[in-house]
């Protein structure tokens, strides 16, 4: 006999047919003997719990909670420090029509970046700037690579110095006086691996390091310029 809830939930023509007909994914977890986890199937979540010996296997329904837990962690606060690495050397000795186009070009990039991702921008001195943005902003910042670091360099170029910046960006944390700390922590962090590049970290003390799409790593400590692809290390 079938279970109403099955024919309800999967269409008819998959009753009876092979597991993985149905999910590869729940096909793999019988060969390696998981007994139980978070699993989609089209659009809905279940939770799965397996139970060999009386070959059984249990499916709740828990899209909707799935779906708010995301909501409410994809909405937490993330903060970010930015810091224009070079900026004094690079001022120095720059007649005063210059320096205004280059910090006409940085501010014109940052700020189509922060509109861009839905970020609050504010500059709090001359090489530095705070941002505050939702964590989900943050997702589409990492899939995109951080392209605001190449950005920032390669338009200033332009004027024949390039100006390179630093991020660092602090997540996961509900208390803002901590967020803030870990956001100036990592800063620190690029800071002191020679800057022009993001360091992200959480509560829990893990960093990702991202360095532009013109550095390759080298060594565990050293950069070495290049043609590669941006890359991510983690601590």
């Amino acid at each position: 006999m079938v279970n109403p809830f099955m024919t309800t939930t999967f269409n008819e023509k998959w009753i009876e047919r092979p597991i993985g007909e149905i999910s590869e994914e729940l096909e793999s977890w019988l060969e390696e003997e998981t007994t139980e986890g978070l699993l989609r199937i089209g659009e809905a979540i279940y939770q799965v719990t397996i139970e060999a010996n009386e070959r059984m296997i249990y499916f709740m329904d828990v899209t909707d909670q799935e779906e708010a837990f995301d909501k409410f962690h994809q909405s937490k606060t993330v903060l970010a420090m930015l810091y224009l690495d070079n900026y004094d050397e690079v001022m120095q000795g720059i007649d005063d029509q210059v320096r205004g186009r280059m910090m006409s070009i940085v501010t014109k990039t940052l700020n189509e970046w922060a509109d861009y991702y839905g970020v609050y921008l504010r500059r709090t001195s001359v090489d530095r700037f705070i941002a505050v943005m939702h964590a989900y902003a943050l997702k589409e910042m990492e899939e995109s690579r951080f392209e605001i670091i190449d950005h920032i360099r390669e338009e200033t170029a332009k004027e024949k110095i390039a100006i390179t910046l630093s991020i660092g960006v602090g997540t996961d944390e509900d208390d803002l006086r901590e967020l803030g700390k870990i956001a100036q922590s990592s800063l620190d962090l690029a800071l002191g691996r020679g800057g022009d590049q993001v360091a992200i970290k959480r509560k829990n003390g893990r960093v990702r390091f991202m360095v532009g799409s013109r550095m390759r790593w080298k060594n565990e400590h050293e950069l070495e310029r290049g043609s590669f692809p941006m890359h991510y290390v983690t601590l």
